[in-house]
């Protein structure tokens, strides 16, 4: 587990840092904003307190304006990481800016989806999740079953069958009762992608393949 703080205040980071147990800090303009230091300034010095990755955020909203800002984020330290928005504006920003070499992460990103079109233009998937986990967006699947996805471990826990299945009975109750599932019925049919896969006793992550194909292999086997 890795250990990402979303703040900008130089103390709370020091301390942390003093302990050995900071891996990383996630920023946003809010957050700089409420320091009393120019921003550039306190990314310069989170940058010397924190050996890892420090994520640094674009305002603009075209995707040449976050290039130019994301140019000039990564030259003030080498563990800056560009912090862009999950729109089509920040896609096209990421794929130029990993392009030059300049690492880059997404925000905004709320689904396996649209972690894997983010990871397709260029950001790391890594990175993505661990700005996550520093923000509103954590939580114990993204930190449990993100690290499994990333790591490719795909070995049974909860069976993608056994997960179909479950989806199933919640469709064939709403049928009774009338209801439309449509969520339910799209995720019943990516776990018919597994199948056909022949990955239904793998464990239920499994989908994110599915995804991957569908996307055009994003990832790996």
């Amino acid at each position: 587990m890795k250990i990402f703080l979303d703040t900008a205040n130089i103390e709370e980071i020091r301390a942390t840092a003093e302990l050995g147990l900071l891996d990383g800090v996630t920023t946003n303009p809010t957050l700089l904003s409420m320091e009393s230091a120019p921003y550039r300034k306190v990314l310069e010095q989170i940058c010397e307190i924190v050996p890892g990755p420090v994520s640094a955020e674009v305002v603009s909203e075209g995707h040449q304006g976050m290039v130019r800002e994301g140019k000039e984020l990564s030259t003030i330290a080498e563990n800056i990481v560009v912090k862009c928005p999950l729109t089509p504006e920040g896609l096209k920003a990421v794929r130029k800016l990993k392009d030059d070499g300049i690492r880059c992460n997404v925000t905004l990103c709320f689904s396996v989806p649209q972690a894997i079109f983010a990871a397709k233009a260029g950001a790391d998937p890594a990175k993505v999740r661990a700005a996550l986990l520093g923000g509103a967006a954590a939580s114990p699947i993204l930190e449990n079953q993100g690290a499994r996805m990333l790591a490719r471990d795909f070995a049974p826990g909860f069976r993608a069958e056994l997960q179909q299945k479950d989806l199933n009975v919640a469709l064939s109750a709403a049928r009774e009762l009338g209801v439309v599932l449509p969520a339910t019925a799209a995720a019943e049919q990516i776990y018919n992608g597994v199948r056909a896969r022949g990955a239904e006793k793998d464990d239920h992550i499994s989908v994110l393949k599915v995804l991957e194909d569908l996307a055009g292999g994003a990832g790996g086997p």
